[in-house]
C-alpha cells in the first residue's frame, strides 16, 4: 500500500491489485492498468451544493469537462442543441407533428379510396396540410438560420477581442 501511496499523493481512496488505502493529499486518484497504477487528477470545481466536483480532469488541467472554462462554448453549443433532435426514442417537435401529417395524409387516402370522402373535400383538406408542410419547413429554415447567425456572431465577437489583443502596445500610423 505504501508504493500506491507515494505514487499517488492523494486524499481518496487508491486502489492497487485488489488493496484499498488512503493517501493524504487531494488532487489525484490512481487506476490500475496492466499492473501499474496511472495518476487521475480529480476536478478541484466547486459545485452549487457547496461540494468538491467528482469528475475527472482533463487535458492535464484542473477541471473536467463540465468545469473546464476552454470548453463553456463547447457545453453552450451542446446545451442548445438539446431537445431539438429528440433522442432516448422522442421524436424532435418538427417529427411529430410531421409524423401526424402523415397519418391524417394516410387516413384521407384510406377514406377516399372507400368512398367515405367526397373527393372535392379531401383536395381541399390536401391544400391545407400542404401549406401546413410549408409553414414547418419555413419555421425550420428561420431556425436554422438563427442559430446560424448566432454562431457567426460568436466568431466575429471572437475575432475582434483576438485583434483588439493584436493591437495593444501598437501603433497606428
Amino acid at each position: 500500500m505504501t508504493t500506491a501511496a507515494s505514487l499517488a499523493g492523494c486524499g481518496e481512496f487508491v486502489r492497487t491489485s485488489g488493496v484499498f488505502g488512503r493517501c493524504h493529499a487531494p488532487a489525484t486518484l490512481p487506476r490500475e492498468r496492466g499492473g501499474g497504477a496511472e495518476l487521475l487528477t480529480k476536478c478541484t470545481a466547486i459545485t452549487r451544493g457547496g461540494t468538491r466536483c467528482k469528475g475527472i480532469a482533463i487535458d492535464s488541467s484542473d477541471y473536467c469537462y463540465a468545469h473546464h472554462p476552454d470548453r463553456a462554448d463547447d457545453r453552450k453549443r451542446a446545451a442548445q442543441k438539446g431537445g431539438k433532435a429528440g433522442g432516448r426514442g422522442r421524436l424532435a417537435p418538427s417529427q411529430e407533428e410531421t409524423q401526424a401529417i402523415k397519418a391524417l395524409l394516410e387516413n384521407l387516402t384510406d377514406r377516399v379510396l372507400e368512398g367515405e370522402l367526397p373527393t372535392g373535400v379531401v383536395a381541399v383538406a390536401n391544400q391545407l396540410i400542404n401549406t401546413r408542410l410549408r409553414a414547418i419547413e419555413q419555421e425550420r429554415k428561420v431556425r436554422e438560420l438563427e442559430d446560424v447567425l448566432a454562431r457567426l456572431d460568436a466568431l466575429e465577437e471572437k475575432q475582434r477581442q483576438t485583434q483588439g489583443n493584436l493591437m495593444k502596445g501598437t501603433r497606428r500610423w
